[in-house]
């Protein structure tokens, strides 16, 4: 009975991850593509500078 559920789960997540490999392509290929620089890679895009540690 686990293993059929498991199943039916990875199956799910494959179908999901399938759908928004092909929508990110899509909006790609019309030129409608979004990347996200707020957090990228971790870092914050915001500099905070100590003025009294020159």
């Amino acid at each position: 009975m686990l293993t059929i559920l498991s199943s039916l789960a990875q199956d799910e997540s494959r179908s999901i991850s399938e759908k928004s490999t092909c929508g990110i392509r899509r909006h790609f290929e019309n030129g409608q593509f979004k990347i996200s620089t707020k957090r990228f890679l971790g870092y914050s895009n915001q500099i905070k500078v100590n003025p009294g540690l020159h």
